[in-house]
């Protein structure tokens, strides 16, 4: 009895494992958004439930070690479909052989869709026989099963991925199942089996002794590359045309960009928020909600020479703004929280707090809500200011979000300006929504910003706001930004992976994921 509550235990595991890794595998390429976790775990249930059926239907016309042949043949499969899933994806990683969206299948449906396929296939199967030999009742089984889930889920999000990554990961799964192969032939007597299990864990050795860090270029340098639960992190040093840039990334998506000749941002929302913050005096008190890089609340302590709080919930993107973009210690206090958190047990005052929290190319909703913005008006002073740094679109299917985000803050409570940053196009543009309970002071401005057009005045370039009867507003019982987001998320994905992602893979051979 005890044997099969170990293969349930185990079973249980390596499916939250392969679930777990899975979405963060891919979300490089095609977002962390929550339609990609919802398309992935659907195929991870429904391959389950199809592994169900099919261990059912093998429960009944196997018995004894016919049964134990067919659940260590299932985990053979399992090996091979990872085998092949290792394969392809590092085809699609580091070439263009695969097309892409042809590349990502064929790497799910090995490394997800066939291993959960035939674990889900031994739960019957191992009930079976656990009480047709001693027996157990199902639930026993289950139990076990759920057990491993629950340590293999811990394991997996914070020691496996961030430690040996996500190929590691997947890699470490192979040998664990090659043991169990090896173990189930040599326990219970399965002949040539045992060799097999030999090879497979042979290859898994293998794979493990090839894979490779992410590497660099003649034109990009890696300078920190993490993987965990909450993404992908790369900071690298991209030179052209005589210019170094250093870029973060997340998943793929660049959160900071700035010249390291100066450290100043590339981007221009950043100088454009501090110049909106120099209308205070100096020493005022400023909120930065989401860290980033670190460069707003650098520029907001040396420019405008405010005290300044961050917060930021990803621990490691603390460290990379201190060790890679020289976030000053000194009058820049970092809290390592969720900003929302922040924001309920908020007792403090400040003259200006800022919205800058995304994960790639995903906002949270849960700080877009009227609730949100209600706690932020009880920390902002009475002649204080919110800006909230959100994508450029204000047309079309793209431009939904930022028009619910308009009615959300006046639902709040607050007047409103909608700011263009500097940039042309609405794609490559960002809007700074400027939200008040006290006519800002724009004339106050004491960082003077120098554009093509002179100096840049916000008044000049407010965008008029037009009635919206009838528009959603966002609430913490209907979180929709998300969903009302994704048109202009996967255009600013999109365009990241074509002029980023794939130059980089292509020209530059930096691959999506290390090897």
């Amino acid at each position: 009895m005890k044997n099969y509550k170990r293969l349930a235990f185990i079973e249980g595991g390596l499916v939250l494992l392969l679930e777990l890794s899975c979405p963060q595998l891919v979300a490089p390429i095609f977002g962390s958004s929550i339609y990609t976790w919802a398309i992935l775990l659907c195929l991870a249930v429904l391959s389950l439930a199809i592994g169900y059926r099919i261990g059912g239907f093998l429960s009944n016309k196997n018995t004894g070690n016919h049964l134990l042949k067919k659940i260590t043949l299932l985990f053979g499969v399992t090996q091979v479909a990872l085998i092949l899933g290792l394969i392809s994806f590092k085809i699609l990683n580091t070439s263009i052989l695969l097309n892409d969206f042809f590349g990502l299948v064929l790497t799910v449906i090995f490394l997800q869709v066939l291993p959960l396929l035939c674990l889900g296939a031994t739960t019957p199967m191992l009930i079976e026989l656990a009480s047709e030999k001693n027996k157990v009742i199902p639930g026993t089984i289950y139990s076990w099963s759920t057990f491993g889930g629950i340590l293999f889920s811990l394991l997996t999000g914070f020691v496996l991925i961030p430690e040996i990554g996500l190929t590691g990961t997947y890699i470490l799964a192979l040998l664990l199942l090659s043991l169990i192969f090896i173990w189930l032939s040599f326990h219970y007597k399965l002949g040539k089996y045992k060799y097999v299990g030999a090879s497979f864990f042979c290859v898994s050795a293998l794979f493990f002794m090839l894979k490779q860090p992410l590497p660099s270029s003649e034109k990009f340098t890696v300078i920190d590359y993490q993987e965990g639960l909450n993404g992908q992190l790369l900071v690298g040093d991209y030179s052209y045309n005589k210019n170094v840039d250093r870029i973060l990334f997340i998943n793929r998506m660049g959160q900071t960009w700035v010249n390291k000749s100066n450290n100043f941002s590339t981007w221009s929302y950043p100088t454009l928020v501090t110049a909106l913050g120099s209308m205070y005096k100096p020493n005022s008190n400023v909120l930065i909600l989401g860290l980033g890089g670190g460069i707003l609340a650098k520029n907001m302590r040396e420019l405008a020479r405010h005290r300044v709080d961050a917060v930021e919930f990803d621990k490691r993107i603390i460290n990379i703004a201190y060790d890679h973009f020289q976030l000053p210690k000194f009058g820049v206090k970092v809290y390592h929280e969720d900003a929302r958190l922040y924001l309920n047990k908020c007792e403090k005052k400040y003259d200006v707090i800022v919205f800058d929290a995304f994960k790639g190319e995903v906002v949270p909703s849960h700080l877009m809500s009227v609730e949100a913005f209600q706690r932020a008006k009880g920390c902002l002073n009475k002649n204080g200011v919110m800006i909230l740094n959100f994508n450029g679109f204000v047309s079309g299917e793209e431009g939904k979000s930022g028009l619910a985000l308009l009615n959300t803050l006046k639902s709040a409570g607050f007047f409103v300006d909608r700011i263009p940053t500097i940039e042309n196009e609405e794609s490559n543009r960002n809007m700074l929504y400027v939200a008040y309970l006290t006519k800002p002071k724009y004339e106050k401005i004491t960082l003077k910003v120098n554009t093509a057009d002179g100096v840049w005045n916000p008044v000049k370039t407010i965008i008029k706001n037009k009635p919206s009867n009838g528009s959603i507003i966002i609430t913490d019982d209907f979180p929709l930004m998300e969903k009302l987001n994704y048109a202009a998320a996967k255009k600013w994905r999109e365009s990241y992976y074509s002029n980023f992602s794939k130059k980089f893979q292509k020209e530059e051979h930096i691959p999506f994921i290390a090897n």
